[in-house]
């Protein structure tokens, strides 16, 4: 506006920063370093918590429930979502850890669930304690379930694949948010120059869509 000479300047919104709108910003996770100052500083049974849900993304549902029976240790996968996922070296090494701690071998193989953890909230207990003592900000589960789809579409560049490995469905609508004016002359169908949407709550705002930027002399 300053340059069209439709604003005697200066720029009201100089050296202001705007919203990100790359997918990595707008939604919690933990990086690659606090993922690793988790890891260092969990148990055994703490770091297999972290790498399930940041690896293979699974979501505190599918941890508590998982069972000794899901692990095939010796072929390095776990059965979850109907499906054999596969598990990387460090997941393949923490889970075979903590398996011999709980007396488990692949010599004899073991059943029931692999944590005693007494539901969510106990899981979120676990990795709040975890993340205290790791002085990592708590950003929650989903956090690491968010890290091990953002990993995924690092890697492979597709959605779709991100989606069936963290078993998702492709058509799940998507809404975009936006201020509650705007979407006031949405609902009321105020969206042709000429018709005003009247809004009163904490004030009273009469708005109407005009075809470019309008400043008040």
């Amino acid at each position: 506006l300053v340059q069209a000479g439709a604003h005697p300047g200066p720029n009201p919104f100089a050296g202001l920063r705007l919203p990100s709108q790359k997918p990595e910003d707008q939604r919690l996770m933990y990086t690659p370093d606090e993922l690793a100052r988790l890891r260092a500083h969990g148990t055994a049974g703490e770091r297999l918590m972290v790498l399930l849900g940041s690896v293979p993304g699974l979501t505190t549902t599918e941890t508590l429930s998982l069972q000794w029976e899901h692990v095939d240790s010796r072929q390095g996968r776990l059965h979850v979502r109907g499906q054999w996922l596969p598990l990387d070296d460090e997941l393949h090494a923490a889970l075979r850890e903590y398996a011999r701690q709980r007396g488990h071998t692949d010599l004899f193989g073991a059943s029931g669930p692999v944590f005693d953890v007494q539901g969510d909230s106990g899981l979120r207990r676990a990795l709040f304690r975890l993340c205290k003592r790791a002085n990592v900000p708590y950003k929650a589960w989903r956090a690491l379930r968010n890290a091990a789809g953002w990993r995924l579409l690092q890697e492979s560049g597709r959605a779709d694949v991100v989606a069936e490995r963290l078993g998702l469905s492709v058509a799940t609508p998507v809404v975009v948010g936006a201020g509650d004016g705007p979407l006031g002359n949405l609902g009321t169908g105020a969206l042709e120059p000429g018709v005003a949407g009247l809004s009163i709550g904490t004030s009273a705002a009469l708005r109407q869509i005009v075809p470019e930027p309008r400043i008040d002399p």
